[in-house]
C-alpha cells in the first residue's frame, strides 16, 4: 500500500457525494484526506489470473467509514494494466459492476426519479442555507447528513455517479486492449450517465446559487474531469475500435461547457499556472477559486488533450500519406510531466516518491507515446504493401525513436504487461529494419533504419523478457 496524506479534511458540499457512512442516526464522520493506493503483494500478483480481486482489496472496498473513503479504487484497475491482461481486467470490471450496477436503472425512470428527489429536497436545502448564513453550522451539518429528502437526492445522484465511474473504467479497458467487448459494456451504461449529466445541466444555476457562488458551470465540482469528457471518450473509442466516424469538434466543445468559449482559452488559462492574482475579471476569479477547490479542473485539459491525441493518431494512421501528427501532443506531454512533478512534490515529504499522482500521469504519457508509435507502424505496413521501402523506412525509424522514449517510462518489475508490449514492438520493428538493410532502390543501397537500432537496448529487452518468462513460469509451476 501507499499513502498520500493531505493537510485538509474531506468536506462535503451541499450537493455532492454522500458521507462515508450513511445511517439515519449515525454521528457525522469526518475523514482525513488520505489516499490509500492498493498495489497487491507478490503472492497476489502471481495469482492474478485465479484471484483477480484479492481479499486485501475487497476488505476496504466493501467496508464502510474511512477505510473505504481512503481507498483509491481505480488502483485495482491500474494493477491489472500493469500485471494482468484483458481476461483479468474484465474480471475486475465485472466485480465493480456487481457492486455498483446491481440495481437496474431505466434511463427515463432514473431521470424522473432524480428530478422528483431534487424538487422534494429544495425546501430542506433552503433551510440548511438559512442556518449556514446565520453561522449555525452545527445545525446546518446535521441537516445535510440526516435529512431524509437530502439523503434521497444524494442517493439518486450516487446511482448515476457510480455508473459514470464504471463506464470510465470500461472505456479505459477498451482502450488498453482494443476490446469490442469492454466497449460494449461502456456503451450500455451511457444512457443513465447521460440522464445524470442532463440533470446537472438543467439545474446548474440553482446549484450554484445554493452553494453561494456565481453561476459558472458547477459540473467542475460535481462531475470529475473524466465524466465531463465521457461523450467524447465514448465516440473516440468507437472510432478507434470500430472505425465509426463522429463530429469531434462538436463533442469537444460540448465537453467544455459554457464556462469558457473554446479550447484555445482553456489552453491559455492552463499556461497561466492558475495564478488567481493574475486574473482581474470577476468571472474568471470565481472560476480560479473553484479550481483551487477542485483539482479535477487542472486535469480537465490533460484529459481533453489525451482524447485529442488518441483521435489524431488514429485518424492519421487511417490516412495513407499523412504524417503521424496529433493536435496537442506536445502540450499534453509537457502538462503531464508537470503534473507528475507536482505529484512527486506532494508525495516526497511523506517518503513516497513513487506515489499515486506520478505513476498515473506517467502511464498516460506512455499511452500517448504508444499511440504515436502505433501510427508510424501502421504507415510502415501500408508502405510495405504498396512497395515503398523508403517511406516504410522513415516510419520504422520514427517508431523506433518513439518506442525508445516509451521504454524510459516503464520498468519490467513495475508493469511487466506494459513492458512486454513496448519490448515486443521494438524488437519486431528492429527485425524489419534489418530486413530493409538488404533492400536497394534503383540498384543502390539506401540509408535505412537499421542504423537507428540500439543493440544494447535490444539485448536489454530480450534479457528482461526472458527473465519475466522465468518468473511467470516459476510462479505458476506446481510445488
Amino acid at each position: 500500500m501507499r499513502w498520500i496524506v493531505g493537510s485538509w479534511l474531506a468536506v462535503l458540499t451541499l450537493v455532492g457525494a454522500p458521507p462515508p457512512v450513511a445511517a439515519e442516526e449515525q454521528e457525522q464522520l469526518i475523514c482525513t484526506a488520505v489516499a490509500r493506493v492498493w498495489r497487491g503483494s507478490p503472492e497476489e500478483i502471481a495469482d492474478i489470473h485465479t484471484d483477480p480481486v484479492p481479499q486485501s482489496f475487497r476488505a476496504p472496498f466493501e467496508s464502510t467509514g474511512c477505510g473505504r473513503f481512503h481507498l483509491v479504487v481505480r488502483s485495482l484497475l491500474d494493477w491489472h494494466f500493469a500485471f494482468g491482461d484483458e481476461q483479468t481486467t474484465s474480471a475486475a470490471l465485472a466485480y465493480f459492476s456487481s457492486r455498483w450496477d446491481e440495481e437496474p436503472l431505466a434511463p427515463e425512470r432514473y431521470a424522473a426519479d432524480l428530478d422528483k428527489a431534487w424538487r422534494e429536497a429544495q425546501p430542506r436545502y433552503a433551510e440548511a442555507d438559512r442556518l449556514a448564513q446565520a453561522n449555525d453550522w452545527q445545525a446546518a451539518n446535521e441537516l445535510f447528513y440526516k435529512d431524509r429528502k437530502i439523503q434521497a437526492l444524494e442517493r439518486q445522484i450516487g446511482l448515476g455517479s457510480t455508473r459514470a465511474t464504471l463506464m470510465h473504467y470500461y472505456l479505459r479497458g477498451a482502450d488498453a486492449y482494443r476490446s469490442p467487448a469492454l466497449l460494449a459494456k461502456a456503451e450500455a451504461l451511457w444512457p443513465v450517465v447521460e440522464a445524470r449529466n442532463a440533470f446537472f445541466d438543467r439545474h446548474a444555476e440553482t446549484i450554484a446559487t445554493l452553494q453561494r457562488k456565481k453561476p459558472y458551470d458547477p459540473r467542475l465540482e460535481l462531475v470529475n474531469a473524466e465524466n465531463l469528457l465521457l461523450p467524447y471518450s465514448l465516440a473516440n473509442a468507437r472510432y478507434r475500435i470500430h472505425d465509426v466516424e463522429f463530429d469531434r469538434d462538436t463533442l469537444r466543445k460540448a465537453a467544455l461547457g459554457d464556462w469558457l468559449a473554446g479550447a484555445e482559452q482553456v489552453d491559455d488559462f492552463v499556461w497561466m499556472e492558475i495564478e488567481v492574482e493574475s486574473i482581474d475579471e470577476t468571472y474568471l476569479t470565481d472560476l480560479a477559486a473553484a479550481i483551487e477547490r477542485e483539482p479535477n479542473f487542472m486535469r480537465l485539459p490533460t484529459k481533453l488533450w489525451r482524447e485529442d491525441v488518441l483521435y489524431g493518431f488514429a485518424r492519421a494512421s487511417k490516412t495513407p500519406g499523412d504524417r503521424c501528427k496529433a493536435d496537442n501532443f506536445d502540450e499534453a506531454m509537457i502538462l503531464l510531466e508537470r503534473e507528475e512533478r507536482h505529484g512527486r512534490d506532494l508525495a516526497e515529504p511523506f517518503g513516497y516518491w513513487d506515489g499515486y499522482f506520478p505513476e498515473h500521469e506517467r502511464d498516460t504519457r506512455l499511452e500517448l507515446l504508444l499511440a504515436k508509435a502505433g501510427c508510424d507502424l501502421s504507415h510502415a505496413r501500408q508502405a510495405r504493401e504498396s512497395g515503398e521501402p523508403e517511406t516504410e523506412n522513415d516510419h520504422l525509424e520514427a517508431a523506433l525513436s518513439t518506442l525508445d522514449s516509451a521504454r524510459q517510462l516503464v520498468q519490467p518489475d513495475e508493469a511487466p504487461s506494459r513492458f512486454r508490449g513496448v519490448a515486443a514492438s521494438y524488437l519486431e520493428t528492429a527485425a524489419r529494419c534489418r530486413e530493409l538493410a538488404a533492400t536497394s532502390v534503383d540498384g543502390r543501397p539506401f540509408i535505412n533504419c537499421h542504423f537507428a537500432i540500439s543493440p544494447r537496448l535490444e539485448a536489454y529487452f530480450r534479457t528482461s523478457l526472458a527473465a519475466l518468462d522465468t518468473i511467470a513460469t516459476a510462479a505458476t509451476a506446481p510445488e
